[in-house]
């Protein structure tokens, strides 16, 4: 019993840290604060008009936005004397390099079925792949299973959050051009 209480006191300070790590550092949060705003406004979005679907040009720009975060933090470790090293922060880097270029690569040429590579090209999970590696390779938190544990936590509360929000909005309805007018389709047939 006392090991597993020491577990979770321990979990919520790693939680805690990650949480607190972006004030820390200023360029952290020029780079973090734009992701984190898209990652709520892809999803508010999503939420209102339910009708809508991802499409491979959103997955195209998901993975390139997951691109260009691996470019700062690539960047990031250069200026830092840490670029040809076997630091973990450096494997973090390039493995998000990696990714970004696969899925761009399997978005681009729409080799993974529709289902497949959208699910792992959202938005939701590109961009806390992101926030969670800039966190990484900004800050000082160790690399160790508490951490993984902590973002696999923190996670799942912002998959619970962002349904909650959802859950609140009104959806829109779709809309048909007839004529010059646009007209919001009848629920009764949109759900069909």
């Amino acid at each position: 019993m006392f090991v597993i209480r020491e577990f979770f006191i321990a979990l919520w300070q790693r939680i805690l840290e990650i949480i607190y790590a972006p004030w820390g550092t200023k360029e952290m949060l020029f780079i973090l604060v734009p992701l984190i705003v898209v990652l709520f406004v892809i999803e508010l979005y999503f939420g209102r008009y339910k009708y809508e679907k991802l499409g491979w040009n959103t997955a195209v720009g998901n993975s390139l936005a997951l691109l260009f975060v691996s470019m700062n933090l690539l960047d990031y470790l250069y200026s830092n004397g840490l670029f040809f090293t076997e630091h973990p922060k450096m494997i973090l880097a390039f493995v998000v390099c990696i990714e970004s270029l696969f899925l761009l690569f399997v978005n681009f040429f729409h080799i993974f079925p529709r289902e497949a590579a959208f699910g792992i090209s959202s938005p939701l999970i590109l961009n806390y792949i992101g926030a969670a590696s800039i966190i990484m390779v900004y800050s000082n938190i160790p690399f160790d299973y508490l951490t993984l544990i902590a973002f696999i936590v923190l996670f799942a509360f912002l998959v619970a959050l962002l349904w909650f929000i959802q859950s609140l909005e009104a959806p829109a309805l779709p809309k048909i051009k007839v004529g010059k007018e646009t007209l919001p389709i009848p629920e009764e047939i949109a759900s069909d």
